[in-house]
């Protein structure tokens, strides 16, 4: 067992949207908790470990989270910093990104008693540009537990087929139902509201 100084836990986070917002762009993020990148720390010694999936893109959350251990979050650009700028807030959160920085927006919780969701990493990776008035209905949906809702604003931002709500995501399709799903490589995800953990030994 590796006795540790320090501990960061990061949730893997990926892009569900985008809206542009006055002359600025807008980027919707969703943190999940059982995926989620690991960086330890004891003395000057460095040890990372993951339980991400290969189709899920674990390095851009296991370079996230090694950034923001050792503290040059400053350093990172784009998507990147929106993706580790994500991991303090957790659920669903909107980033307007202004002079190259992702500023926070807007931050829901989800509620993960109504809905279940997955992902389908064979799904298109195509991450769709939508209305600021879409994303936001969706994003209360998510927090209210508004199913009907959820279906009409997915109708916009994605699609429904199936009874649930599919978007394409930077790392697949994600699922919004219902109802269990049982669909042959589909990933079961969830939601974390509560996203990065830092541990210190005292």
């Amino acid at each position: 067992m590796w006795i540790y100084d320090e501990l960061y836990s990061c949730p893997k986070t990926i892009l569900i949207g985008k809206t542009p917002i006055g002359k600025y762009s807008g980027l919707l993020t969703l943190s999940l908790g059982n995926f989620r990148a690991n960086v330890l720390r004891k003395g000057g010694d460095w040890f990372l470990f993951h339980n991400i999936p290969g189709e899920l893109n674990p390095d851009e959350t296991v370079y996230a989270c090694f950034q923001v251990a050792r503290g040059l979050l400053h350093e990172m650009k784009g998507l990147e910093k929106v993706i580790a700028a994500s991991m303090f807030y957790g659920g669903l959160t909107l980033f307007v990104e202004v002079d190259g920085k992702p500023i926070l927006l807007n931050m829901e919780p989800v509620n993960t008693d109504v809905f279940r969701f997955y992902i389908n990493p064979k799904g298109e990776r195509n991450v769709k540009e939508s209305s600021f008035e879409q994303l936001s209905l969706f994003t209360l949906s998510m927090r209210e537990g508004w199913a009907d809702l959820m279906r009409e604003s997915c109708a916009e931002i994605g699609k429904v087929t199936g009874g649930f709500c599919a978007i394409s995501t930077n790392v697949g399709e994600l699922i919004v139902s219902t109802e269990e799903i049982s669909e042959k490589g589909f990933l079961r995800v969830f939601p974390d509201n509560a996203p990065l953990r830092h541990v210190v030994k005292v």
